[in-house]
């Protein structure tokens, strides 16, 4: 930190309390700079801050006021650069030894500058680790602005969440040099350059163009924990963006955290997270009031109530599991078994021969028709009689009707298998019924499967079907 981050051109997002102390508690010691110089050039390399890592979550320590790149800060007031927290981050997303990233804060914010950047990489990289934020103590400010950016966030009974604003000091101290007998002239070659000086009260222009600078970065602020918590930017004005300290369950209510607990609480939460064996749902409504702010999580337990409050969810599941089911494969199943069952009826009632029988007609594939039309040759006369003739004749007669028969019956290839085969002048609609009929299928179903293999057939069913339509 250098001493200009005191100065009346920085801005900052920290509770302005603490602001002001660490400012006193400069102004008190004029050595304190020479002091920090000393401290940060002497401490080893090996002592700076870096994550810890706990059955696979990386634990990142953010302690004390944040500043954009290393400086003195952390050894005045115990703080944080922000240059230092992206290394640490961006070496523990590429660890294969961490499986979850959890950071452990206790600021009340810092300055602007960096902040966004930061709070950006942390939402932006969701997906590749689970990133859960723990508040303990304090996490206000700029560290709720890149702390929310985590997908969970858990802080203790007590922690002090919010005060999300922007902060900016000016220091006029006009009188003190006028009493030092020293009168200062600021030249410049537009009116907005030397706004804020120290040795003049801030004049209307001053006021109103901070304000909007201000207004400009405020925006920013609440744009980023809308898209990272997941609200309305209305919500999070209205409910959380006027200034204030949550504590604890209040920053639950309001939205700003999603459970309390301790940093082991918050260490399991994050290795849930890995297993996937916990999931949160948050529907926020507007319709209620929780704390005198309109905001309410709601619970859903049945598919009733799912309907009810999010339909278009609702069809969305259902077309998700209805696509994610083999149509064919459950009706080939359900074919399967209905004929396992069938022949182990017609084996009980009629013998185990008579089964077995049974079995290979309905393997061999032919159609009702087909088994019909070869039944009918049972009236042939037996052999032996004198219209008979001899044995080998009576088998090759035998063959003959029978494949006279089966053709007549509408099989195209006898001894295929039952296999569709289209021949010439087929009747589309025949073919879709001895499909069905093979493959114990709905109507529907073979109609598709058939018009798949012989688009042509069906084509010239549609025009016969409807001949208006294909003048």
């Amino acid at each position: 930190m250098n001493i200009t981050d005191f100065s009346n051109g920085t801005h900052w997002a920290i509770v302005e309390g603490v602001l002001q102390s660490m400012r006193q508690q400069y102004a008190a010691d004029p050595d304190a700079m020479i002091k920090a110089v000393s401290n940060f050039t002497s401490r080893p390399a090996a002592e700076r801050d870096d994550f810890r890592l706990v059955n696979g979550v990386a634990v990142i320590p953010v302690n004390g006021p944040t500043t954009q790149r290393q400086s003195f800060l952390s050894f005045l007031f115990g703080g944080t650069s922000l240059e230092q927290l992206t290394e640490t981050y961006l070496d523990a997303l590429e660890d294969r030894d961490v499986q979850a990233i959890l950071f452990h804060i206790n600021s009340p914010g810092g300055v602007v500058a960096g902040t966004d950047a930061f709070s950006n990489l942390i939402f932006n990289s969701r997906g590749r680790k689970p990133i859960v934020a723990f508040g303990d103590g304090v996490m206000a400010s700029a560290a709720y602005w890149y702390g929310s950016a985590a997908d969970l966030i858990v802080v203790d009974s007590t922690c002090e969440v919010g005060s999300i604003g922007i902060v900016k000091i000016h220091d006029d101290r006009s009188k003190e040099y006028e009493q030092m007998g020293v009168k200062r002239t600021a030249l410049s070659t537009g009116k907005y350059k030397t706004l804020g000086n120290d040795f003049e009260p801030l004049s209307e222009l001053a006021i109103e163009s901070f304000m909007a600078e201000m207004n400009y970065l405020d925006g920013i602020f609440l744009n980023a924990v809308s898209r990272n918590r997941g609200v309305s930017p209305e919500i999070v004005l209205k409910n959380m963006a006027d200034g204030r300290i949550f504590i604890g369950q209040q920053a639950v209510d309001a939205g700003l955290a999603d459970q309390t607990g301790s940093i082991d609480d918050a260490i399991a939460a994050a290795t849930a997270l890995v297993d996937g064996s916990t999931t949160s749902y948050h529907f926020t409504t507007g319709a209620s009031s929780v704390a005198g702010k309109e905001y309410q999580i709601m619970e859903i337990k049945t598919v009733a109530e799912l309907e009810k409050q999010f339909p278009e969810l609702a069809v969305q599941l259902r077309e998700s599991a209805v696509a994610g089911v083999d149509m064919e494969a459950a009706t080939t199943a359900g074919a399967s078994a209905e004929r396992e069952r069938v022949m182990g009826l017609v084996a009980i009632q009629f013998g185990a021969d008579a089964g077995e029988k049974f079995k290979a007609i309905v393997d061999s594939g032919v159609t009702v028709d087909q088994f019909q039309a070869v039944s009918a040759l049972n009236g042939a006369p037996a052999a032996g009689s004198e219209a008979a003739g001899t044995e080998a004749e009576v088998e090759a007669k035998a063959q003959k009707a029978a494949l006279a028969a089966i053709t007549a019956a509408g099989a195209e290839n006898p001894g295929s298998g039952g296999q569709i085969e289209a021949a010439g002048s087929q009747d589309f609609m025949a073919m879709v019924t001895e499909y069905q009929e093979k493959k114990g299928c709905s109507r529907t179903d073979a109609l598709k499967a058939i018009a798949a293999q012989y688009p042509d057939l069906q084509k010239q069913y549609l025009k016969a079907a409807n001949p208006q339509g294909s003048a």
